[in-house]
């Protein structure tokens, strides 16, 4: 197993940002790569897999295929391998735990994160819709909803 570290990082603006979220996600790797001190510390660098984080993008797109849309912003050859992770709020941690196996086998890889889940195209009930996604649908018959999880978590954050 190789020896893994972080070489370039980036983050876009948070909060309202009419653009596409693969056009914000595509900025950020853009940025991380330009901020790598790798091989050539240029932002021409290409990543040999990239790992993209992201809960339920067709759900509030209404767009599937996040991973190519990345990819051809990037400008990544057709053959990079892009892999798409999805497991709802841990949706994040898991995608750093896929890139951090990837680069073990010293592979230079691109992990981007994020979530866009306001637009014009969708409206507050669709979002609440869409996130409750995340709960089974046998929590959903007993009553369990995402506020419902927030206030159990608050609770016990209080204790």
């Amino acid at each position: 197993m190789g020896e893994v570290y972080i070489d370039g990082v980036a983050q876009t603006v948070f909060g309202k940002d009419p653009r596409l979220l693969e056009e914000i996600m595509a900025e950020a790797g853009r940025e991380a790569l330009k901020n790598s001190e790798g091989d050539s510390g240029h932002e021409n660098q290409k990543p040999d897999f990239v790992v993209l984080g992201n809960y339920n993008y067709p759900g509030y797109e209404g767009q599937a295929s996040l991973d190519v849309l990345v990819g051809e912003r990037l400008r990544l050859s057709s053959t990079t391998p892009i892999f798409h992770v999805e497991r709802g709020s841990s949706t994040g941690a898991a995608a750093i735990e896929v890139g951090y196996m990837l680069a073990q086998g010293g592979k230079k890889v691109l992990v981007i994160s994020g979530e866009k889940m306001y637009s014009e195209n969708i409206d507050r009930k669709k979002v609440t819709e869409e996130t409750s996604k995340v709960i089974t649908q046998a929590e959903r018959q007993l009553g369990i909803t995402m506020p419902v999880i927030a206030a159990i978590a608050s609770k016990e954050y209080m204790h």
